[in-house]
């Protein structure tokens, strides 16, 4: 469906100049959804933040975007749902692409490197720190020119970046994992200490690691989605996706650029994720757990039905304002009220 790049994207960079200043490991749906839309709108005033997007596992996501000149249909579901063209990325590389991924990374241009790879992605034991004994880890340390696992790509960057004497990209991980930042930064370190003390001292002296909040509910993509993107714009592109109107990315403010202004495109930038992490955990976790636990017991299917139930809704509603907000550490800039 090559034929897509002919429909009008809805910002005015120039797509033919393929500038590339992001990395990003693992373009799953919800990247696509999320971290690429806040892109998109940076690089309408600033076209230097193009995405070269690495699938680790599999050709199936690189295939299917190549073929669409890497535009995808975003659908934002709400009381009246919209669509957007994503334009935001320039490559899409895959396993066989290693010689491409460690020319982007030693690149100075790019100079941030996201991820959505899952908690399992970042090889951490039961304790938060770097599992040694990890296959990917292991195979990563013995040493080669593709390896497995992020953690062993983002080394290996980081390793070109310090031999050539430029300054190093900002790893950013975009999971729901706790402190992301702390424990990728400490797994850096602690894997480049496996293979080059000096390589593990600049990362810890020098590499900073941003921990991150994300959130967007983003349902998976199906034949309905397909069916309703092509009755919208005309053309079929079953590399689409969906995702709920509301959309956070709190970033933590690590004294220095991130490369685009992701807060001009409406992250947080703040010095306090820990506190955002809990207000969405315990308010939104809270209710969706309350909610489907409840709703079983009432009857009901899904969330939807849940929330068509007039006194669990309620009930809900009065446990955030009761029991859960009044509990809940002041934030700066956040209003929890809102």
């Amino acid at each position: 469906m090559a034929t897509l790049g002919r429909v009008t994207v809805p910002s005015p960079f120039d797509r033919t100049e393929p500038h590339v200043g992001v990395v990003h490991f693992g373009p799953g749906a919800f990247h696509r959804a999320h971290q690429a839309a806040y892109i998109d709108t940076v690089l309408a005033d600033d076209p230097r933040w193009g995405i070269a997007a690495v699938s680790m596992r599999t050709r199936r996501t690189v295939e299917a975007l190549a073929a669409q000149d890497g535009l995808y249909t975003l659908a934002i579901r709400d009381t009246e749902s919209s669509m957007r063209v994503i334009g935001a990325h320039r490559e899409f590389l895959g396993p066989e692409d290693a010689a491409r991924i460690h020319a982007l990374l030693a690149d100075p241009s790019v100079e941030l490197v996201t991820s959505t790879v899952t908690e399992k992605g970042y090889c951490l034991a039961g304790d938060g720190t770097l599992d040694a004994n990890h296959a990917d880890i292991v195979h990563d340390l013995a040493g080669t020119d593709t390896p497995r696992s992020l953690i062993g790509w983002l080394v290996a960057g980081l390793g070109a970046r310090k031999a050539a004497g430029t300054a190093p990209f900002v790893p950013m991980p975009c999971d729901n994992l706790a402190s992301n930042g702390a424990k990728l930064h400490a797994a850096l370190v602690a894997f480049a200490r496996m293979r080059d003390a000096a390589l593990a001292d600049w990362i810890a002296g020098e590499v900073r690691v941003p921990s991150t909040m994300v959130d967007s509910i983003t349902p998976a993509s199906d034949a309905a989605l397909y069916d309703d993107v092509e009755a919208t714009i005309g053309l079929r592109d079953e590399a689409a996706v969906q995702r709920e109107f509301f959309a956070q990315w709190v970033i933590q403010d690590i004294g220095q650029p991130l490369g685009p202004d992701l807060g001009g495109a409406g992250a947080t930038i703040t010095d306090d994720v820990g506190g955002y992490e809990k207000a969405k955990l315990r308010i939104l976790n809270g209710a969706h757990s309350t909610l489907a636990y409840a709703g079983l017991l009432r009857g009901a299917t899904s969330v939807a039905d849940a929330m068509r139930d007039d006194a669990l809704a309620g009930f809900v509603d009065a446990m955030i304002v009761r029991d859960i907000v009044p509990m809940l550490p002041s934030v700066r800039g956040l209003d929890i009220d809102a």
